[in-house]
């Protein structure tokens, strides 16, 4: 820290605001690394680069890529680690997105388990974090979940059910005090903390600085940067996995792109940026049959999404009388790998793919 003081000629207000490490520097929001240390922007570009070559000398960096290779937290289904590459990231920030009765909560109890899968069984042996908002936590889903997973594990339900730290944050202010406050005392005392549930950003932020003036709109969407980049620091910290639940809405149709289309074009304007993928295992089933699922938007906008690092999107078919409603599993984005999904059931053991039960 001290060459790059004196290379920028920050030293004195290096000292003045504590940041003795390239660590605290690192961690800053440009914009407050700029408000204290009384640089241009451009200027703390090149200080975040020099720091960053300080904090991670090329010579490490391969070692440090390697220590990281199996840092993923299983799904406990092989076809749904395969698509996510090695299973859920630690360390960074996954959404799980989809419409109601999609199987998001669902999924995310599961991992709430499968966290806890005994290292001599290649697992994390770690322990849970679940904030939630939406209505009491389904202790009788969990309950079914730690009886199936302690035969599996051989430890006894009640031993898994306690590792599942729970969290009840009624309003967006409190959601706000505990990712700021609590949940980074949590993690520090508790170090087998190795993941972080969220159930749901969408309920905390849905409808905040609808018809309130410019400036509280511009605070509530401030308000969801930082939760955002709070996330990911706490993540990247104490390397952990981060998964947050997110709701949709009903997407805005284009009725001018839909007279354009040509009229031999069967499929809906909605369905053009799902083709690319192709449904896994089952022949029968064809990515049509999610798209008025699919169709739906992720609520809160770039604002939110710019902080996730893995979308896996939660779909589900439509309700026909006297037909059991599909599910589908699909991997939206990742930075490093490609778009891939498969039909999924939920039963009494949790999330499966469907060619994982045959």
């Amino acid at each position: 820290m001290e060459e790059l003081g004196q290379q920028f000629n920050i030293s004195d207000a290096l000292e003045k605001n504590g940041l003795d490490d390239v660590d605290s520097l690192l961690t800053l929001l440009p914009a407050d690394a700029s408000r204290l240390l009384r640089l241009a922007p451009a200027q703390i570009h090149e200080l975040y680069q020099a720091a960053s070559i300080v904090r991670y000398p090329t010579d490490k960096q391969s070692s440090c890529i390697k220590s990281l290779e199996n840092r993923y937290l299983t799904c406990h289904d092989a076809h749904l680690d395969s698509i996510l590459g090695k299973g859920i990231p630690l360390g960074s920030i996954t959404e799980v997105v989809g419409e109601s009765s999609s199987g998001k909560t669902q999924l995310c109890l599961q991992l709430c388990f499968t966290v806890q899968r005994p290292k001599t069984l290649g697992g994390l042996g770690g322990e849970a974090v679940y904030l939630h908002n939406e209505g009491k936590f389904s202790t009788t889903r969990c309950s079914q979940l730690a009886t199936w997973f302690g035969q599996q594990y051989q430890v006894s339900p009640q031993q898994l059910a306690q590792s599942i730290h729970t969290m009840y944050v009624p309003t967006t202010e409190a959601l706000f005090r505990t990712i700021a406050y609590q949940l980074p005392v949590l993690l520090k005392r508790k170090n087998r903390i190795r993941l972080v549930v969220i159930d749901s950003i969408g309920a905390a932020y849905r409808g905040c600085g609808n018809n309130e003036s410019r400036q509280v709109q511009f605070d509530t969407l401030k308000e969801i940067n930082e939760v955002g980049w709070r996330l990911k620091k706490l993540g990247h910290e104490y390397q952990v996995a981060i998964v947050v639940v997110n709701q949709v809405s009903d997407a805005i149709v284009d009725e001018g792109a839909v007279a354009r289309r040509k009229k031999d074009d069967y499929l809906p304007t909605a369905m053009d940026e799902w083709l690319d993928i192709t449904l896994e295992g089952d022949q029968m089933t064809r990515m049509g049959s999610f798209i008025q699922s699919l169709a739906k938007k992720p609520i809160l906008g770039t604002t939110w999404s710019t902080s996730v690092t893995t979308r896996i999107r939660m779909a589900r078919s439509l309700l026909v009388e006297g037909q059991p409603s599909k599910r589908a599993f699909v991997l939206e984005f990742s930075p490093w790998l490609p778009r891939r999904g498969c039909e999924i059931v939920l039963n009494e053991h949790g999330i499966q793919s469907k060619t994982g039960l045959e």
